[in-house]
C-alpha cells in the first residue's frame, strides 16, 4: 500500500515586503538558501510563506528597508493595557542584546503589566538533560539539535528525509514554557510572552500549540529607543525560576556542546558545531549520504545565524562583532556559576554535578518535553524540470549555446538552470536574466546602428538633392530678374506709344483731311508696332510660364523627398525624432512652393487672357486705320469715326499698360517667392549638416 503523499500546510508569515520600498534588484533571491519561497515575477519580489524557512537573509541583505519582521509586540502591549496575564520567557541573548542591564529589564517588563519573567537558559538545561535521555535509551545514529526553528522548517519543507534524525524533544523555550504550565500553577491561566531573538520562533509555536506572543528584542529595542527608557534606572530584578548554569551560553555558537560537555565531556568529539546560512544548509543538503557511509557525528550542534541566537534575526545585532557579543554572555556564565559556588556552606567543596542535576531534575519529566514533527514537504511544489523545458526556456534566454550559460547569479539564484526552474514555475521571469537583457540591448544597438547607416545614406542623397534644387533657383531668380527688367522695359514703350496715339486723336481734332491721312498711316504704323509689342509681352509671359513649370518641378521633387525622409524618419524610431523634424520642414517647402507657383501661374493666365484680348482689339484698330486710310479722301464723314476709332485704341493702350504693370508686380512676387525659397533651401541645409554631424557623433 502507498505511502500517504505530503499535504500543504499553511505556515505563519514571520517577513513581510514592503512593495513600495523594494526596487526588485533580486538581492534578497540572491542570499536567500532555498530561493523559491520568493516571486521574482512581479514589479517586487514577493514572499511565500509557505516556502520561507524564516532565516532572515533577506532582512540583513536589503539595503531599501523592503523587508521587515512581523511579530507580536503590539499585540502584547495592547493586551497588557486591557490588563491580560502575562508571563515572559525571555532568551538566553538578552545578555548580548542588553548588556550589564539584562536584569533590569526584567524588572521594565514588570512595570509594563509582565506578572513574572522567567529565563530560557534554565529551558535549556532541561533540553540538554532530554537529549542525554533520547540517546541513552534510543541509541540513535545521529540527533540534530533543534533550537533553530529556522533549521527545523529547512528540514520539514526540502529535507525531509532527516526528520528521523530531528532531536524528538523541544526547544529550551518549550522546555521553559511546558515547565510553566507544570510547575507554577500560579500562572496556568497566563499568556506566555517570549522575548526572542528570532523572527521564526512563530513557527514552532504554532505546530506545538503553546507560545502566545513571539516579541523580537529587536521591537523592544525600538520601543524603548523611542520612548527613551533607561533601563538603568530600574532596579536589577532576578529570574523567577532557578537559575541556570553554564547553559546561559546556549544562544552562543557552540553553547549546546560546551553545556553538554559539563555531562559527559566525551561529548565533544561526537559533536559537529556548525553556524551560518552559507555553511549549515549545504552542510545538511548532503547529510544523508554521510549516514548512509557512516561519517556522520553523534550530535549536530546547529544554529541558522552565523553569532548564534546573540546575533539572530529579531536582535539587530547581526553587523556587531562576535567578540564583543559572546563577551557579555560569558560575563554572565562565569556569574552564573558563581552563584551556585556561593551557596556552599563555608568550607564546602565546589558543588558537584550531582547537585546541579538535582535542581534540573526537579523540573524534568520523561514524557513532558517531547516533540514531534511534521513533515512539511507537500508545500514544495519545486521540482527539477525537464531537459526539454530546461532547454526551451533557455532558448526564450536567448541562450542557444554552452557559453551562454553563464551562471553568473545576476538573477539572484545560483545558476541558469535553477532560474530556468523558477521561471518555469512562474516564480521569475526572462527579463530578469542578465544575459538576456544584454543580448537583447546588443540587438537593439546593431539594429539602431544600421538604421543610423541608412539614415546617412539618404542624408546624404537628400543633402545632395537640395544642393541641385538651391542651384536651380538660383538660376531662376537670375532669370526672373531679367525678365523683370524686359517687362520694366515693355511699360515704357507702350507709355510712349499711347502718347503717340493721343497725338493722333489731336491732330484729327483739326479737321485736316491731309494730316488726317498722314497721320492715320502713322497712326497704322503705331498700332503696328503696338501690335509688335504686346507680341513680345506675350512671350515674356510663356517664358514665365515655363518657369512656373520648373518651380512645380522642384516642389514636386521637394515633395518626394519630405515622403523620404519621413519614411526612414520612422523607421529610425527614437534617432529618428531629429530626421522627422528636417522632414517636416521639406514638406513645408514643398507645400509653400507649389501654393506659390499656383498663385502665380492663375495670375499669369489671367494677364495672358487680357494680352490676348488687346492684342486682338490693337488688330482690330489696326485694320479700321488701313481702311480709314483708304476712305478717307472720299468720304470725310468717315473723320468723325475715325476719331472714335482711335479714342477707342488709347483706351485699349490704357488697359494693356494695366495690364503690363500688374505683370510687373507679378514678376515682383514670383522674384521674392523664388529667394525665400532659396533661403529655405539653405536653412534646410543647415538642419541636414547638423542632423549628419549629430548622427556621426552618436556612432562615436
Amino acid at each position: 500500500m502507498n505511502a500517504a503523499l505530503p499535504v500543504k500546510i499553511a505556515l505563519s508569515k514571520v517577513i513581510d515586503v514592503d512593495k513600495e520600498k523594494c526596487v526588485n534588484c533580486h538581492r534578497c533571491i540572491a542570499v536567500c538558501p532555498v530561493k523559491h519561497c520568493n516571486n521574482g515575477s512581479l514589479d517586487h519580489v514577493e514572499i511565500d510563506p509557505n516556502l520561507c524557512i524564516g532565516c532572515g537573509e533577506c532582512l540583513k541583505a536589503c539595503t531599501h528597508d523592503a523587508r521587515m519582521i512581523i511579530d507580536d509586540f503590539e499585540a502584547m502591549m495592547s493586551d497588557l493595557k486591557n490588563n491580560v496575564k502575562i508571563v515572559a520567557v525571555v532568551a538566553p541573548a538578552i545578555a548580548a542584546s542588553f548588556p550589564d542591564t539584562y536584569l533590569q529589564f526584567n524588572s521594565w517588563m514588570k512595570s509594563v503589566g509582565i506578572s513574572a519573567v522567567f529565563d530560557v537558559s534554565f529551558g535549556a538545561e532541561l533540553t540538554v538533560k532530554s537529549y542525554f535521555a533520547h540517546i541513552a535509551e534510543s541509541a540513535p545514529k545521529l540527533v540534530i539539535a533543534q533550537p533553530c526553528p529556522a533549521i527545523v522548517t529547512y528540514i520539514q519543507l526540502y529535507r525531509p528525509e532527516l526528520i528521523p534524525y530531528l532531536a524528538p524533544a523541544d526547544s529550551p523555550m518549550m522546555h521553559t514554557m511546558k515547565m510553566i504550565r507544570e510547575f507554577y500553577p500560579a500562572y496556568s491561566n497566563h499568556k506566555l510572552a517570549v522575548i526572542s531573538p528570532c523572527v521564526a520562533k512563530k513557527r514552532e509555536f504554532d505546530e506545538v500549540g503553546i507560545g502566545d506572543y513571539n516579541v523580537t528584542i529587536t521591537r523592544i529595542k525600538d520601543y524603548i529607543k523611542k520612548k527613551e527608557i533607561d533601563l538603568r534606572r530600574y532596579k536589577e530584578a532576578d529570574f523567577d525560576n532557578d537559575p541556570a548554569e553554564r547553559a546561559v551560553l546556549f544562544s552562543t555558537p557552540g553553547g549546546l556542546m560546551r553545556t553538554a560537555e559539563r555531562e559527559n565531556p566525551a561529548i565533544v568529539s561526537m559533536t559537529r558545531k556548525i553556524e551560518g546560512p552559507e555553511t549549515i544548509y549545504h552542510y545538511l543538503s548532503g547529510l544523508k549520504a554521510q549516514l548512509e557511509n557512516g561519517a556522520n557525528p553523534l550530535l549536530i550542534d546547529c544554529l541558522n545565524c552565523a553569532l548564534g541566537c546573540n546575533g539572530g534575526t529579531g536582535t539587530g545585532n547581526s553587523g556587531m562583532h562576535p567578540d564583543e557579543l559572546e563577551h557579555h554572555v560569558e560575563k554572565r556564565k562565569e556569574k552564573m556559576q558563581a552563584l551556585y559556588r556561593s551557596r556552599n556552606a563555608p568550607g564546602q567543596k565546589p558543588p558537584t554535578l550531582h547537585k546541579i542535576q538535582k535542581t534540573i531534575n526537579k523540573y524534568w519529566r520523561k514524557d513532558l518535553y517531547g516533540r514531534s514533527y511534521r513533515d512539511l514537504s507537500g508545500n514544495n511544489f519545486i521540482q527539477p524540470i525537464s531537459e526539454q523545458e530546461r532547454d526551451k526556456l533557455y532558448g526564450e534566454m536567448l541562450k542557444h549555446e554552452t557559453k551562454d550559460i553563464k551562471n553568473c547569479n545576476s538573477c539572484g539564484y545560483y545558476s541558469c538552470e535553477e532560474m530556468a526552474a523558477a521561471c518555469h514555475y512562474g516564480l521569475n521571469k526572462i527579463e530578469n536574466c542578465h544575459f538576456y537583457l544584454q543580448t537583447r540591448i546588443n540587438r537593439q544597438v546593431e539594429k539602431k546602428q544600421t538604421q543610423i547607416d541608412r539614415l546617412n545614406v539618404h542624408l546624404g542623397n537628400i543633402t545632395n538633392e537640395i544642393y541641385h534644387i538651391q542651384m536651380s533657383l538660383t538660376s531662376l531668380v537670375k532669370q526672373i530678374s531679367e525678365q523683370f527688367s524686359l517687362v520694366d522695359s515693355t511699360t515704357q514703350s507702350v507709355t510712349e506709344e499711347m502718347k503717340s496715339v493721343r497725338d493722333v486723336s489731336q491732330r484729327l481734332d483739326a479737321n485736316s483731311t491731309q494730316r488726317l491721312v498722314d497721320i492715320t498711316r502713322a497712326g497704322n504704323e503705331k498700332v503696328d508696332n503696338l501690335v509688335k509689342l504686346m507680341s513680345d509681352v506675350s512671350a515674356i509671359v510663356d517664358e514665365m510660364n515655363t518657369m512656373i513649370a520648373l518651380i512645380n518641378d522642384i516642389s514636386s521633387r521637394t515633395n518626394i523627398l519630405s515622403i523620404n525622409a519621413a519614411i526612414q524618419s520612422a523607421q529610425a524610431g527614437e534617432y529618428g525624432k531629429a530626421f522627422a523634424v528636417v522632414s517636416r520642414e521639406i514638406k513645408n517647402l514643398a507645400q509653400s512652393s507649389t501654393t506659390q507657383a499656383d498663385r502665380v501661374s492663375r495670375s499669369l493666365k489671367a494677364t495672358v487672357q487680357k494680352v490676348k484680348n488687346a492684342i486682338e482689339m490693337s488688330k482690330e484698330s489696326g485694320t479700321a486705320f488701313q481702311e480709314m486710310a483708304a476712305e478717307v479722301k472720299a468720304v470725310d464723314g468717315f473723320l468723325s469715326s475715325m476719331n472714335r476709332q482711335v479714342l477707342k485704341m488709347s483706351q485699349d493702350s490704357d488697359t494693356i499698360l494695366d495690364i503690363i504693370r500688374k505683370l510687373t508686380t507679378v514678376s515682383d512676387e514670383v522674384m521674392n517667392n523664388s529667394e525665400n525659397i532659396h533661403q529655405s533651401t539653405d536653412e534646410i541645409l543647415t538642419a541636414l549638416k547638423d542632423l549628419e554631424k549629430t548622427y556621426k557623433q552618436d556612432e562615436e
